[in-house]
Order: C-alpha cells, then structure tokens, then sequence
C-alpha cells in the first residue's frame, strides 16, 4: 500500500462529499461558496489515481504469473471490487427513489434506464448523456470503459499503455469529427476526461521506471493550468478545460502525494485509523453518499432547520462517515470472503 495513494483517496471522497452538500443545501438556501464550486477535482484525482493503480498493478502481476492466466486474475479482481456494491446500491435508491418520492416533483426512473444503469451503458438523448440511476454512477461508467480497454489491450499484448492510449486518442478524435454529436454513445467515449486515466498511467510508468521523473512531471503538470490561462481558453469546450486544468492538477497532487509516500511523517495515513478508514472505505462513502445527502437535506426542510448550513455540513459528514464504516465493516466481514472465495 501507498502511503499518498491512500490518502490522496480519502481527500477526493471528501472532497466530492463537500461538493455535494454544498449543492444539496443551496437546494434550501441561498448562498454561494465560490471555493466549493470547484471540488469537483475530487473526481479527476479518482479517475488519475485509478490511472496510476491499474497500471502499477498491471506491471506487478504480468511479473507474477502467464498474460493468459493474468486477464482472468484482472477483470474478475475489477469485477468483485466494483459491481456488486455498486449493484446493490443502485437497487435500493431505485426502489427508494421510484417508492418513497414518487410525488415529490423528484424524477423516477424506469425499468429500462434501471438495466442500462446496472451494465454501465450511457443512455440519454439529442446527444446528450444522463446520468445512471445512482447519480455518481457515470464515473464508474468511465472506470468500466477504462477496465475493458486494458482488459481488450491484455487479449492482443502485454504493452498495454501503449494499445490503451492509441485507444483513447481514437475515442477523442471519434468525438471531434462527430462535431454534430449524433450518438450519445460517441459523446461517452469522446469526453476528453478519459485523458486522466492516460495520464495516472503514465504516472505510473515513470514511478516504475525513475522517481525522479516525477518531480519533473510535477513541475510540468502544475505549469499547464497557468500555460493554457495565458494562451486563452475561449477555444477549449467546458469538458476539455476540466480535463487539461483539473487532469494536470490532479496529476500533480498525485505525483507529489508518490514523492512524499517515501517519507515517514506520511505514515499517519495507514496508521490512523481515521486516516486509514477515509482511504480504504473511498469506494463505498462515494457510493452512498448522495442519496443520504438528499434524505438529510429533505429531513432538514421538514422540521425547518435548512438555514443552519454549518449543522447541515456538520450533521452529513458524521452520518456518511459513520454509514461508510458500518457498510464497510459488514461487507469486509460477511460479503468479500464469499466472493473471493467463489471466484
């Protein structure tokens, strides 16, 4: 374990948690937290550090065993690490959703968007993506696209990057000429966000290769938000100014956070066990997060208390905090044998 991928995990689930109570309470109350409106990144470090682990991963293992019995070993260790949470959660805000607020000007969903949902198909119309039943589910759809690419790349070679990213490009370029945006399934694949994943790949090669590229890599990451504010964005789309602008420094958050993993004063965040939770349980709080931020905030409303925001942040940090550790508990004790077991 990493001691700086770990906790860079905690920070963009925190991260992505105050971006969404921010946005849930100015349901209630107005107010406006400019700092807040760009948490987002919390996102980008995801997909980065996602980037950086499948292919630290993926040279560790091709070292361990045969590529035929390692394309097995991976998708089936992705599967079991994503699908049934996400499976299981994506049901029961279903049921809730379409049960408990079906008169509550809140949309419902069908059966159908239910199963596309489910498999990770992006649907929607005029070009234009909606997101899965469980809201935070069109990142996964990314990750699921991201995994399959190695898993295809892994069919043909053992010099992944190399198919992943001639992949990519393709996909971008796909979107480019699509200037009409005909498909939403082109949409998808085109979002220059997937350039994320290319870069925590490339991360991690030179992780493997050389620390010091890294400081170079840095430096260079954290030049470009300031290079491209110099030279003018009016050119780039709003999906191409997130990639390159939180991309690079999400890149060099998680370059820095390899650096410092060499140091021991970043112990602290496998040895705290406050610390060491955030990490481990990032999966599971982004999951469920949003749907218990709705409830709260409908809970806050009923009995006429929405206007303490700092209550509202107080009381939905403790309850997702503690809602995570008892999922994670659970799921680590009577759910994650069973499945490695089988498999």
């Amino acid at each position: 374990m990493i001691s700086g991928i770990h906790l860079l995990r905690g920070l963009a689930a925190f991260l992505v948690l105050i971006y969404h109570i921010y946005y849930v309470s100015k349901i209630y109350v107005e107010y406006n937290i400019r700092l807040f409106e760009v948490l987002y990144v919390g996102v980008d470090i995801f997909f980065v550090v996602s980037g950086f682990v499948m292919f630290f991963i993926l040279h560790r293992g091709l070292d361990k065993v045969p590529l035929s019995e390692y394309r097995i070993k991976f998708i089936r260790d992705r599967f079991f690490r994503i699908v049934p949470l996400y499976w299981f959660f994506t049901i029961v805000f279903f049921l809730a959703n379409n049960l408990l607020y079906n008169n509550d000007n809140q949309k419902t969903f069908s059966l159908l968007e239910l199963v596309k949902s489910l498999l990770f198909i992006p649907y929607g119309s005029d070009g234009i993506v909606s997101p899965p039943v469980l809201g935070v589910g069109w990142t996964l759809n990314y990750e699921v696209l991201f995994y399959l690419v190695i898993f295809i790349a892994l069919l043909i070679t053992r010099h992944v990057f190399s198919v992943v990213a001639m992949t990519f490009v393709g996909f971008m370029l796909l979107g480019f000429f699509d200037s009409c945006h005909s498909s939403i399934y082109i949409t998808y694949i085109s979002n220059p966000i997937i350039i994320e994943f290319l870069l925590g790949a490339l991360i991690a090669n030179l992780y493997i290769m050389n620390k010091c590229w890294l400081k170079i890599t840095a430096v260079a990451l954290i030049l470009t938000p300031a290079t491209l504010f110099f030279v003018g964005l009016e050119n780039l789309s709003i999906v191409s100014q997130r990639a390159l602008i939180a991309g690079s420094i999400s890149g060099c958050l998680v370059s820095i956070a390899l650096l410092a993993s060499s140091k021991s004063f970043m112990n602290f965040s496998i040895e705290n066990r406050f610390f060491y939770f955030l990490g481990s349980s990032s999966y599971i709080m982004y999951l469920i997060h949003h749907p218990i931020l709705s409830f709260l905030g409908k809970a806050f409303n009923y009995f006429q208390i929405t206007n303490n925001v700092i209550l509202f942040y107080a009381i939905s940090c403790v309850v997702v905090y503690f809602a995570s550790y008892i999922v994670e508990g659970f799921y680590d004790k009577h759910v994650k044998p069973y499945f490695y077991k089988e498999a």
